[in-house]
């Protein structure tokens, strides 16, 4: 009692003097009294959170690389929301630690503690729901698409029906035969292997029945072992990586594939002899049913992987296969004259379709006989030189090339070079790293994009890229993009040789020595590699371009690397959500004197607090830093005035973006704010300000940012600069939610909606173009007619508490004409998805919709759902209603369309295993909840911080240099980690041992290691 009395005057006396408290104290006092247990109870539904964020990601990992599929939209939001929440909860975890006691009382600065312990509350209760609907995520699915067995290529067109038919036959008849196990198919470079192999898996994956599972792996020149087993293990949803020792990678492979039947692995481009015991892959025999079908250029290495008699050649084309094609491309009617002197050209060809398809596209639409003369002749050329026939392939691409029409256009083919073999590159990427490398300077922004893209339709008419679909990471779709032909590539990096270094997706875990950086040297491309340290200092005066992305495992960065580098334009260190950096911390200060610097990408290092700075780079345009760990903006930001691109998503700054920052870079053309926390973009009730700076941009195209409230929203919706955007994601309120950008890049648009200020009479400032609506927590809505005619795709309703209905019968037809998913959850008063009877013509109008209703216990009426004829009958379409028994029993019918006509498509979810949400437990043993929590120990793996639960500490491992401050030692796991031993493998060979040996922490504090003091680490 007598500490009751005494909290309570203390707080009483903050109330008088710091006015700590508002006059609703009982209610807000809640928040402080036992803040302990509250940021425990936070710390365990992080951990919950973590946990099945992690499960989902294994899921759609594996579903991806079995089946190509792709993560439905609710699955990304969500997976996005849980990383927003557990950033906060590490910042909450921040401010307690940090938080300094009031001196009139026992809370530390009551005032701020009191919103504080609120917005903790808060945080358990989103958190709580997030687990929820993640959980009920995992009973559903995760992706788009339905499982295949095996991955669908770009379809192919064989070209020669003939002797292409004919090959490709041999090779279908040894897949269906019993006896061939290891079939092997070779031919010239360029003579169309891969794309005869890629039509036979297509039709192996669209006619199931021969193979379970179809595995394709590129091996490619330059390709090994561990490469071709990552790849194989993806197939299967094992992760491998290099670290791990030869022998674990084949057992564990071998382990994943020895019980699988009827699987045929497909090995392209193949160079050199690998033994299926040294890959782990089981021998392919008639009991497993297993087959191997591999392509290559030698023969020898067909008859060396045991291949015997399943050898297939393919030969080139015949002279009649071969004109047609080359007509095919020439496009274009000739005169007799020219028309006898093409025949010529195309007979130089070979017969080797790549060659016949690039030449002929040189040639296109050339009518004069000169054009064709010159080229039969250099053609002939060529063939009077003595070469191999590798050299003689090379010499006819080359050919192509040399009709580039300028040398701006061959400079643009040959940087795609840079990009690793068989790299897919997004068109919008390809076009900007054109952009900053200068191709194109002395031109505005549009004009820079509008001859990009004429640069590429051209390489793409000239058949030296190809079009490909690719997943686009910053807008989460699939995308327009480009490859290259390793042939095509090849040469290009024989012309490029003396000023290129690329090394790309070469497992390299080093970057090669000065000696190898010759002065001359303007490109260097490390991407996908193993570099885990860069420790060098080049002398590379002319050097221009520098590719260091996919490097997952750098983790420092020599202070003197760049300082002869003064020439550089694009620096590319960035990583991906799949593959991020967890190592790299700092950036040498060398880069603050990059004057020269235009492209500056750090995106997914997500352990880097700073950047140098950027006072001096006063030409840079592009500043990448989204997913990054810096806690401030580098000095130097208000010098940027040239910069088109600023990506800040999801970075955690302690501080304000400074007023007046936005407004002061105004070349900007695409801004990325999402995923930073409203009040760090500006003082709450002064949101004005910031939207005026937005109104400000007057080139601004994509915008991706949080409004603190609907009238900021409004204000900047509706001025008339707003239609300049091409592409917005928006999101209006406080909540720490946020997403990444997942729609096109033009015309596309999406708004989330966290508030309970705006009303449904703001429903105008929906924009026309909204592809995506979420709203959430908007307790005005009580109807969505105002709202649904704006929407074009998908709409989603969270904790919308004064819901009546989601649509009414007036204008049913027009609001459902353009959606096609619409999700409502946690509604606590909806009653009814359609508030009265539509008309049956409108009915008829209807397109197939995905509806979904969770956790809406009033719900009592369903839509009768009938057939087109308006039957009773449901429509083929319907395929599911799932719900509880009791929820099912409550529904109201109409008597003409009793519950029975349903009954069928009823799934009782309380019959089916749930998962136990452990957090909502209440926990009454504050001690025990103590021991589970390892204060200021982070497992080394996960970066779980604090660990809680059991704690695995190696005796073996301790830090040589330790800060006092982390309060931890050596190498720490939580249970999950320990418990995954793979996981954490690779750890090994950065601490001294030759090994873990793990004893168990029971409480905070245990160790057994000594722990080192102050002294003894400054000796050390």
């Amino acid at each position: 009692m007598a500490e009751i009395v005494a909290a309570i005057g203390s707080l009483l006396s903050c109330f008088c003097t710091q006015n700590c408290v508002n006059t609703q104290i009982f209610e807000q006092c809640k928040h402080v009294i036992n803040p302990k247990k509250d940021i425990q109870k936070l710390i365990k539904i992080k951990t919950d959170l973590i946990a099945l964020m992690d499960e989902v990601n294994d899921k759609l990992r594996t579903a991806k690389i079995n089946q190509g599929v792709v993560p439905r939209h609710v699955v990304r939001k969500w997976l996005n929301d849980v990383q927003c929440a557990l950033d906060e909860t590490h910042h909450i975890e921040d401010k307690v630690i940090t938080t300094k006691m009031c001196s009139n009382c026992l809370f530390p600065k009551c005032h701020s503690n009191l919103i504080l312990g609120q917005r903790i509350s808060e945080l358990i209760k989103e958190g709580t729901a997030l687990a929820l609907t993640g959980s009920e995520l995992l009973k559903d699915t995760l992706t788009s698409q339905v499982e295949t067995i095996g991955l669908e290529l770009p379809p192919q067109k064989l070209v020669g029906e003939t002797t292409a038919q004919k090959s490709r036959q041999k090779v279908w008849d040894c897949l269906m035969d019993e006896e061939s196990r290891v079939i092997g198919v070779y031919g010239m470079g360029g003579i169309g292997k891969t794309t005869m192999i890629m039509d036979i898996n297509n039709q192996l994956i669209a006619k199931p029945g021969r193979f379970d599972k179809v595995f394709w792996v590129t091996v490619s020149k330059g390709g090994d072992i561990q490469g071709v087993q990552v790849d194989i293990a993806k197939n299967v949803g094992l992760v491998l990586s290099k670290e791990q020792g030869e022998v674990e990678r084949i057992g564990r492979l071998y382990e994943a594939l020895k019980g699988r039947k009827r699987i045929l692995f497909i090995l392209d481009d193949m160079w050199k002899v690998f033994s299926l015991k040294e890959i782990g892959i089981p021998e392919p025999t008639a009991e497993n049913g297993c087959k191997l079908l591999l392509t290559t250029r030698s023969l020898e290495v067909c008859e060396m992987m045991g291949c015997r008699k399943a050898i297939v050649k393919v030969e080139p084309l015949s002279k009649e296969e071969a004109w047609e094609l080359f007509l095919d491309r020439v496009d274009v009617v000739l005169n007799p004259e020219v028309m006898e002197i093409a025949e010529l050209v195309a007979k130089e060809c070979s017969g080797l379709p790549l060659a016949i398809i690039t030449i002929g596209a040189s040639m296109r639409a050339k009518t004069d006989i000169i054009y064709w003369r010159v080229a039969l002749n250099d053609l002939r050329d060529f063939n009077n030189r003595i070469m191999d026939s590798e050299d003689n392939v090379f010499e006819r691409l080359k050919f192509s090339y040399d009709r580039l029409p300028s040398e701006k256009v061959k400079k643009c083919l040959l940087c795609c070079a840079l990009y690793p073999e068989d790299y897919k590159i997004t068109t919008r990427e390809l076009v900007e790293f054109w952009i900053m490398d200068g191709m194109f300077e002395g031109r505005n922004r549009r004009n820079e994009l509008l001859e990009g893209q004429i640069i590429l339709e051209k390489l793409k008419d000239c058949c030296l890229l190809k079009s490909v679909d690719v997943w686009d990471e910053a807008y989460s779709e699939m995308s327009d993009g480009v490859k290259m032909h390793d042939l095509i590539r090849d040469m290009a990096l024989r012309i490029t040789r003396k000023h290129f270094m690329v090394k790309a997706g070469s497992l390299l875990e080093v970057l090669p020595k000065e000696v190898a950086w010759e002065e001359v040297l303007e490109r260097a491309s490390f991407m996908n590699n193993m570099i885990s340290k860069v420790s060098i200092s080049p002398r590379c005066q002319n050097l221009s371009n520098l590719f260091l992305g996919g490097n997952p495992f750098i983790s420092s960065i020599t202070h003197d690397f760049f300082i002869h580098m003064q020439c550089l334009r694009v620096l590319d260190l960035r990583c991906d959500w799949y593959n991020a950096n967890h190592h790299l911390e700092s950036l040498p200060d060398s880069i603050s004197d990059l004057v020269n610097l235009h492209d500056l990408r750090l995106s997914w290092c997500t352990k880097l607090k700073k950047v140098p700075s950027l006072t001096k780079l006063v030409l840079l345009r592009r500043l990448e830093l989204n997913n990054t760990a810096i806690e401030e903006l580098p000095e130097g930001m208000e010098m940027l005035g040239k910069l088109s691109c600023l990506n800040l998503h999801v970075v955690k700054l302690r501080e304000k973006i400074p007023r007046g920052l936005i407004s002061k870079l105004s070349q900007l053309q695409e801004l990325y704010l999402g995923g930073i926390e409203v009040d760090k973009l500006y003082d709450v009730g002064s949101g004005e300000s910031f939207a005026n700076e937005l109104l400000s941009l007057k080139e601004l195209e994509n915008l991706n940012t949080t409004f603190h409230c609907f009238a900021d929203y409004a204000s900047y919706v509706g001025s008339s600069k707003f239609n300049g955007l091409k592409w917005f994601f928006l999101s209006v309120g406080q909540l720490f939610y946020h997403t990444r950008c997942h729609l096109g890049v033009s015309q596309r648009a999406t708004v989330h909606l966290y508030s309970d200020e705006g009303s449904s009479q703001n429903a105008h400032f929906f924009p026309q173009n909204t592809n995506r609506v979420e709203i959430n927590s908007f307790n005005d809505l009580t109807s969505l007619n105002e709202l649904g005619w704006l929407i074009k795709e998908v709409l989603t309703i969270f904790e919308c508490h004064n819901l009546k209905n989601v649509f009414s019968s007036s204008r049913l037809s027009q609001l459902l004409q353009n959606l096609e998913e619409i999700w409502v959850n946690r509604c606590d008063e909806l009653e009814d998805l359609i508030g009265e009877e539509e008309e049956e013509e409108d009915r008829r109008n209807f397109k197939k919709i995905e509806v979904r209703v969770d956790n809406c216990s009033e719900l009592k009426k369903l839509p009768q759902f009938k057939g087109v004829d308006q039957s009773i009958q449901p429509p083929a379409s319907l395929k599911e209603i799932k719900g509880s028994r009791e929820w099912w029993d409550s529904l109201e019918w109409d008597p003409a369309y009793p519950q029975n006509i349903l009954q069928p498509f009823f799934i009782d979810l309380s019959l089916q295993e749930e998962e136990d949400p452990t957090y909502l437990e209440e926990e009454d043993d504050d001690e025990e909840e103590e021991g589970n929590v390892h204060s200021g120990i982070e497992c080394d793996n996960c970066q779980m911080n604090p660990i809680v639960g059991k704690r695995y500490k190696c005796k073996n491992c301790w830090e040589e240099w330790v800060v006092s401050t982390r309060g931890t030692m050596g190498f720490d796991l939580c249970e999950d980690c320990y418990n995954t031993p793979w996981k954490h493998s690779y750890f090994v060979n950065q601490h001294n041992t030759k090994g873990h040996t793990f004893e168990l922490i029971a409480n905070r504090g245990d160790s057994p290691v000594p722990v080192h003091t102050v002294e003894e680490q400054n000796s050390a």
